[in-house]
């Protein structure tokens, strides 16, 4: 028995294991035979070839039945490939990224030209960093260029890539080959992957888990990356070794897939650390863990590099607000891990589902999506049982169950995740998510039980080849030294042995029945059926119709035109749910305009565009055009005032005409109407020309206006509503803000500034600003004054503002024991009716 094995055995028995010296066996032969090759020189060149193409085989096998399910499970032969599958909620957020990918190449979404004019769209504030996905995106754009067809395929090949990676973490951990197969397609085709669908497109590319695992499971089994134990049972140093590079690779890659699943492995590598820590009494345990965790965190630092190095140079602008609270709602349910899926092929089990699915539950949301099946499941009820019954539970019972409990801990509505979000960041929020991370550990476990009870170790176990019984007579002549061969215990009758081994044993339906049961409990009953083909139709339909609209708008338009979008909304993630992502749909249809949807949210260009799209008809209409735009989209579902904007449009457009020749009435623009009737655009080109001829002078000057229009932003933590209300602005201020002032010409502009100072309750707080003003005063609540009290200390400043961006710093200073009750954005004050006039 190898020292590998022996190790596993004396888990399983319940022994603590010792740091004796070990036999290794390097070779992937004497591995996979448990003997020296050297005892069988004549067969060993026959062996490693049926070993090589055994393996081959396997996965190859695996892959293609995982291929095969999702082709039809899918209907892929009747579904039209190249539309997304679905084309709304948030994969209208990562396919103008992906198609930025395609146009720019690797590293492209990080700016769109084409997108947040007149500016352009910068992620730098909202970044994502899913870089492998994108990569590997980008290499399959070398080969396939139609966006529908990649966006589908990269989803597609998840699940083959989901089946590989798991099949390799299963057998690393020492399954049998049947058992691996079954676990890696069990693991692609849980129902998380395909209830987050292609709207959370990268958590569904969840095929690299398995083997971020690996090394935590390691850590647990006393190997430890960067480590190498000797003999004699010390542990050296070794940073500078292949499997160094792996280790450091792997963290490369963990870092660049995303920050949950990057997060979520941080925290099994420290439990990880201290598991090994107490279990072996070696503090190389947790050096590894920490090695591991460090170079995770640095890649991650490399990968929002650009983020960095852009905020530093322009500013912190907090564009997504994270909550504490927030963990207590889109943290992970128990119930939701072993209760079967909504959809569920027995209807029985779905009438179950569906009497959980309660109007009156609290916080149900995507946390849905994390339902194990019943394999998993039941490696969960097992897991726990292993902890809470006195049973001898060894490897790998009891360190995957620590690590079971340890992430439904943390990720449990009210778990430790909630105490870190308050305590120390509250950006990790949707911990139900290390919900597939569970499934792993929990179809470990089921696999690992029946795979041992089927081949006890030391048995013969599917992958681990055990001599034919002509070459084993004649490479060794004793009955021990067959008992050693063949891998059977001492007193073990070999010739029964041989007898089952020539046998077609019934323990080989176990497998399929594992994985039928399985498979079919955790896919949908819309598979393999027309409900399936009906959705994606209807997406598809949606897709064209939408792709006819687009284009005839691009054929009918100069390249380059600018296309402002009604009604508007702020990018990213839009108080309008329902419309958040949808004016996205111009740019993916779309090779040579621009649109103003995507200017990042409170930056400057988003500041111009809230500006305008809050006046009456006619400056917005004519600020539009004095800024370059040519058209007009508008979308009737998100905006109740179409019909009458368009209306006055169209009448403005008839008033100029008018103008220049008298007797012409109803003048319209040229339109082009969605076939759904939802949707139009309107060519600004006709307007543009008869304003321009109205009077020239005047309309160049108001284009140098707009273009030298003053933005002015808040920075490093102000909140306001989203959008603020235009009638009554109100703004939240943290204990160190920015207000910049960016002024766009080339000459030093002089302006007046006026704002009115509120405290958020009693107390007093002292404000300090510096900057373009300089100034000290307080807010007292506490006072009599009702002028204090009701309007709070209205502040006029004249200032002077040199090209470029300069900025007023306000410091507030709370009363003693100030802090604002379950919020953790410190904000210390507001202030209303901000505005800003430039003096001639």
């Amino acid at each position: 028995m190898t020292g590998e094995n022996a190790f596993m055995f004396n888990h399983v028995a319940g022994n603590r294991p010792s740091f004796a010296p070990e036999i290794r066996i390097d070779t992937h032969l004497e591995e996979a035979y448990e003997v020296p090759l050297s005892l069988i020189p004549a067969v060993a060149a026959e062996v490693a070839s049926l070993r090589c193409w055994e393996r081959l085989a396997w996965y190859a096998g695996s892959i293609s039945l995982c291929c095969v399910l999702v082709f039809y499970g899918f209907r892929l032969d009747q579904a039209d490939l190249n539309c997304p599958f679905t084309i709304s909620g948030d994969s209208l957020l990562i396919l103008p990224m992906v198609k930025s990918t395609v146009e720019r190449g690797f590293g492209g979404h990080w700016r769109n030209e084409r997108l947040g004019a007149p500016g352009i769209l910068e992620l730098h504030d909202f970044p994502v960093i899913d870089h492998l996905h994108f990569f590997l995106i980008w290499l399959l754009s070398k080969v396939v260029s139609n966006l529908g067809l990649l966006y589908n395929l990269y989803y597609l090949l998840t699940y083959p890539l989901t089946t590989f990676t798991a099949m390799l973490a299963f057998r690393h951990l020492r399954l049998s080959l049947p058992a691996a197969t079954v676990g890696g397609l069990l693991y692609a085709f849980l129902p998380y992957h395909y209830l987050r669908w292609e709207d959370h497109y990268f958590l569904s590319a969840y095929w690299f888990i398995p083997l971020s695992l690996l090394p935590v499971l390691a850590i647990c089994r006393s190997e430890f990356p960067f480590y190498r134990k000797h003999s004699d049972g010390l542990y050296q140093r070794r940073l500078l070794s292949w499997g160094s590079v792996q280790m450091i690779a792997l963290a490369l890659m963990i870092a660049s897939a995303g920050a949950y699943y990057a997060f979520f492995t941080c925290a099994f590598l420290s439990f990880a650390g201290v598991y090994g820590t107490v279990m072996f009494r070696r503090w190389q345990a947790a050096a590894s863990a920490a090695g591991l965790i460090a170079f995770i965190v640095a890649f991650g630092m490399i990968n929002h590099a650009p983020s960095i190095v852009y905020q530093k140079q322009y500013g912190w602008n907090p564009v997504t607000v994270r909550f504490s609270k927030e963990a207590d709602i889109y943290g992970l349910k128990i119930a939701h891990l072993i209760l079967p899926i909504d959809d569920h092929n027995l209807s029985c089990l779905a009438r179950i589902k569906g009497r959980y699915n309660s109007a009156f539950r609290q916080e149900e949301n995507e946390n849905k999506t994390a339902s194990l099946g019943i394999v998993g499941s039941v490696g969960l009820i097992g897991l726990v049982c292993s902890l809470l019954l006195p049973f001898r539970s060894g490897w790998p019972y009891r360190p995957v169950a620590g690590l079971t409990i340890f992430a439904v801990l943390l990720g449990s509505l009210g778990g430790f995740g909630s105490v870190f979000n308050l305590l120390v960041l509250a950006d990790i929020r949707a911990y139900n998510r290390i919900s597939v991370f569970i499934a792993f550990f929990c179809i470990f476990a089921t696999l690992w039980a029946i795979d041992r009870s089927l081949h006890p170790i030391g048995g013969n176990i599917a992958g681990r080849k055990r001599l034919p019984t002509g070459q084993l007579d004649r490479a060794h002549n004793s009955d021990a030294e067959c008992e050693w061969v063949s891998g059977v215990r001492p007193g073990t009758n070999c010739l029964r042995d041989r007898v089952q081994a020539r046998s077609v044993s019934a323990k080989w339906l176990i497998w399929p029945a594992v994985f039928m049961v399985g498979f079919f409990d955790q896919t949908p009953s819309s598979w393999f059926k027309g409900k399936i083909i009906k959705r994606l139709d209807t997406e598809a339909k949606r897709y064209r119709s939408d792709s006819r609209f687009f284009s005839e708008i691009e054929r009918s338009m100069p390249r380059h035109s600018k296309i402002f979008c009604l009604p508007f909304i702020q990018y990213p993630e839009s108080v309008n749910k329902k419309m958040a992502y949808e004016h996205a749909r111009g740019y993916l249809h779309t090779d040579t305009l621009c649109w103003s949807y995507g200017a990042m949210k409170w930056r400057e260009t988003d500041a111009w565009q809230l500006d305008v799209a809050n006046k009456d008809t006619e400056v917005f209409l004519r600020r539009i055009v004095y800024r370059g735009f040519d058209g007009l989209f508008i979308d009737k579902k998100g905006y109740s005032a179409a019909d009458e904007k368009i209306n006055a449009i169209n009448k403005e457009y008839a008033n100029l005409v008018e103008h220049r020749c008298p007797g012409t009435r109803n003048a319209r623009l040229p339109e082009i109407v969605h076939e759904d009737g939802k949707q139009l655009f309107l060519d600004l080109r006709p307007y543009r020309e008869e304003l321009r001829s109205a009077n020239p002078v005047v309309f160049d000057a108001k284009e140098k206006e707009e273009r030298e229009w003053v933005a002015v932003i808040w920075l490093k933590g102000f909140w306001s509503s989203d959008p603020p209300d235009e009638k009554n602005p109100l703004r939240w201020g943290p204990a160190d803000g920015d207000v910049v002032v960016i002024n766009p010409s080339d000459r030093v502009r002089k302006f007046q500034v006026s704002m009115t100072f509120h405290p958020n309750t009693l107390g007093l707080f002292r404000m300090q600003l510096s900057g373009l003003v300089d100034d000290e005063f307080s807010l007292n609540s506490n006072s009599l004054d009702k002028k204090v009290v009701e309007l709070g200390v209205e502040k006029k400043y004249e200032i002077e503002v040199k090209p470029g961006r300069d900025v007023i710093h306000i410091h507030c200073i709370p009363p003693p024991n100030y802090y604002f009750p379950e919020d953790n954005r410190s904000l210390c004050y507001h202030l209303k009716d901000f505005k800003i006039e430039e003096l001639r």
